[in-house]
């Protein structure tokens, strides 16, 4: 049988088919032979599919604060700890550097 490239199928398929290979456990390569997918096909709407959720987010993510680690009161900066990153902003921060850094983060 000769493997499908995707192209007569929609955006609602390719998410269907991607959560199918989340939940399989297989290899990209392996779930694509079981299911006669092309794989450049699945890389392609892989990508698309990524891009455009990543169009949809906000510039700037609110970030819960678990704990202030550090605090002294003759400091004048603050150590933000959220799951394993570690921030420390400075009285005198760039709004710029934060801008990158959480960027940077939201990538990761």
């Amino acid at each position: 049988m000769k493997a499908s490239n995707g192209r007569s199928r929609g955006e609602e398929f390719w998410r269907q088919l991607f959560h199918e290979w989340k939940s399989s456990g297989l290899t990209i390569q392996s779930f694509c032979e079981q299911k006669k997918i092309v794989l450049s096909s699945f890389y392609n709407w892989k990508k698309k599919l990524s891009d455009q959720s990543c169009e949809n987010k906000p510039s700037f993510i609110e970030l819960p604060v678990h704990e202030i680690l550090n605090q002294k009161k003759d400091s004048d900066s603050i150590l933000l700890s959220y799951n394993n990153f570690h921030i420390e902003l400075s009285h005198d921060f760039s709004e710029e550097s934060v801008s990158k850094l959480l960027n940077i983060l939201k990538g990761l």
